[in-house]
């Protein structure tokens, strides 16, 4: 709607004094500019009803930042986060990603001269398990950098001293766009010596859809023109709980324990879309619940870091 508006003032002639322009002085955008550097811009990616109140109070208390934090109504969808100090928002960016009542927290920087109607929330950072690994070939961190070349951008590799990771899989911290289907794995050519499907699992992931891949509601909220909403049998999607990473255990960098078991469950013989050779793997033992979440309920909602 906002948008709509924006396009028909700017057919519609201007009176006198409509014309006449406001003149804002340099000293007051640099000020403006100054205090967008603690603050941010945020979206619930959810189309259900939720306590706005919950939800602020509730991340002030998983946070744990110690100092203080304002939130704010910009509009019916998006609100601003403003942080006593700079480096607090830098913490809660580095920890993310965050969910609320299982929706998606979107938060972004501040753009002191971008109207609110422009306003554009669609990237979020999650760390990247890349599976199925070759021996020393495949575990440097460049190679980490080109498969992480698929999403927005790469952030960073984790990789020891050596440049190496020696895990059964190498973590990548990437930029994700929201609006577009998660990537499942992507093919890796070593050598020209044949092709191998390296199998992707997303750390926190929260609520996506096991039709269209999409983060932002479940299979049964899908809107896609093909999507059978009668279909009861997870294994016949294109997506599954089997894109969601193991938990982590033990204490995160935030502090919050999110416990060691399972969220993945078992991974289906064959997933259904990819290339004919990219079988997933069983787990080797009896899975655990299909999700291990952190729960802090507070007034009406509920917040959830799903690990």
């Amino acid at each position: 709607m906002a948008r709509d508006l924006d396009n028909l003032y700017q057919q519609l002639t201007l009176t006198n004094g409509e014309e006449t322009e406001v003149l804002v002085e340099g000293e007051t955008l640099e000020e403006a500019s100054v205090r967008a550097e603690r603050c941010m811009c945020a979206q619930l990616q959810t189309a259900k009803y939720y306590n706005k109140e919950a939800l602020f109070g509730t991340m002030r208390k998983i946070w744990r930042l110690g100092r203080k934090v304002w939130f704010r109504e910009l509009n019916s969808t998006f609100f601003l986060i403003e942080f006593e100090y700079a480096n607090d928002k830098q913490k809660v960016l580095r920890e993310g990603p965050w969910a609320f009542d299982k929706s998606l927290l979107l938060m972004g920087e501040i753009d002191s001269k971008q109207p609110i109607s422009q306003i554009q929330l669609k990237h979020c950072s999650f760390w990247v398990r890349t599976h199925n690994l070759l021996p020393f070939s495949a575990r440097a961190k460049k190679l980490g950098y080109s498969v992480g070349s698929s999403f927005v951008r790469v952030e960073d590799v984790e990789v020891d001293d050596s440049g190496c990771t020696w895990r059964e899989y190498m973590r990548i911290r990437v930029v994700v766009d929201v609006t577009r289907p998660l990537l499942r794995g992507k093919k890796i050519c070593i050598g020209g010596e044949g092709t191998v499907w390296t199998r992707f699992t997303y750390e926190r992931l929260p609520e996506y859809c096991y039709h269209c891949g999409k983060i932002g509601h479940s299979f049964k909220d899908c809107t896609s023109p093909d999507a059978n909403l009668e279909e009861d049998d997870v294994s016949k999607l294109p997506y599954g709980p089997w894109l969601k990473a193991n938990s982590l255990g033990g204490r995160s960098r935030s502090g919050i324990n999110f416990g060691s078991r399972s969220t993945a469950g078992a991974f289906p013989a064959m997933v259904p879309g990819l290339p004919g050779n990219a079988r997933a793997y069983h787990m080797a033992h009896k899975p655990h619940n299909d999700n291990h979440r952190m729960k802090l309920a507070q007034h009406e909602g509920i917040a959830e870091m799903v690990s």
